[in-house]
């Protein structure tokens, strides 16, 4: 039986990948900051340290012996997957969707040019994957649940001097059934109050392209949709003043419906709507709300 050998900050994260290995035949191991699901799982302590982490999974790998080491595609995940597969000279795969393994080698698909086409990649086994973890429909699976401690061995390259937790607006993107996505459309910050009306009326999560969260600061950027926010797949996605550029149509490509609503009848986001609407929002918002 193949080995994999699996790193992921969050369980639920861990969960998604440990069960579509064990799916594929995979006796899976593990490092985790919680109890999660694997064969053998290494718990540790809590440690964001890129280098610590690095060496912690180089000397789990060298006990184990994995064909597959497999990490989530988070910011820490991709660090880390880059950095360990330099130090054991393996092939390194990130973001990737979905994946196959055919005799010794592994088969990813990710996405490709901007998230217009999606890409399969093939590498030899052993090798590095990250994955999209959401991406992975959980399964129900029957591991050995074998755990032990393990202390991850602290780095002398970078020395933590203090950590202070990042404010964070409690968002649902991903859950929501529906979906009001704004854009630069908007002429000033007071006028999301509009949207908010119709958001209450219709329970739908606001969301953003990254001019408003990242330049304008209007909202946060947990709420930013696409190549480099959230990728959603509500029942309907209502897309406000958005110009629908390929970065941002990758984050909603999943969507059930789209209706958009924006003056320029060319805009690029003509293309990904099922519903396009030629107006001013400012004359049908407000009689959209008092219609509901």
């Amino acid at each position: 039986m193949m080995k994999a050998l699996v790193f992921a900050e969050k369980a639920d994260h861990f969960n998604r990948i440990s069960s579509k290995l064990k799916e594929m035949g995979f006796e899976v191991h593990g490092l985790s900051f919680a109890e999660a699901n694997a064969d053998h799982l290494y718990i540790s302590e809590p440690n964001y340290d890129y280098a610590s982490i690095t060496a912690a999974m180089e000397k789990i790998s060298d006990d184990v012996g994995p064909d597959l080491v497999v990490f989530s595609s988070t910011k820490l995940g991709k660090e880390v997957s880059a950095r360990f597969a330099q130090r054991k000279n393996l092939p390194c795969i990130t973001e990737c969707l979905n994946l196959e393994v055919e005799g010794s080698s592994i088969t990813v698909s990710r996405y490709s040019l901007g998230g217009k086409t999606i890409a399969k990649l093939r590498t030899s086994l052993p090798g590095v994957i990250a994955v999209v973890a959401d991406a992975i429909e959980p399964s129900e699976q029957s591991f050995q649940m074998n755990i032990q401690d393990f202390e991850i061995p602290v780095s002398n390259q970078i020395r933590t001097v203090s950590r202070e937790e990042k404010k964070r607006e409690a968002v649902g993107l991903r859950e929501a059934d529906v979906i009001i996505c704004i854009g630069r459309g908007l002429r000033k910050k007071e006028d999301i109050e509009l949207v908010k009306e119709l958001a209450e009326k219709l329970n739908a999560e606001i969301g953003c392209t990254r001019p408003l969260s990242h330049d304008y600061k209007w909202l946060p950027e947990e709420r930013m949709i696409g190549l480099s926010g959230e990728k959603v797949s509500p029942k309907l996605l209502i897309s406000i003043g958005v110009s629908g550029q390929i970065q941002h149509a990758v984050g909603i490509m999943n969507s059930k419906t789209v209706i958009a609503i924006n003056t320029d009848e060319n805009a690029p986001m003509r293309e990904h709507s099922d519903y396009y609407v030629v107006g001013d929002l400012y004359e049908i918002i407000p009689e959209l709300i008092r219609n509901l």
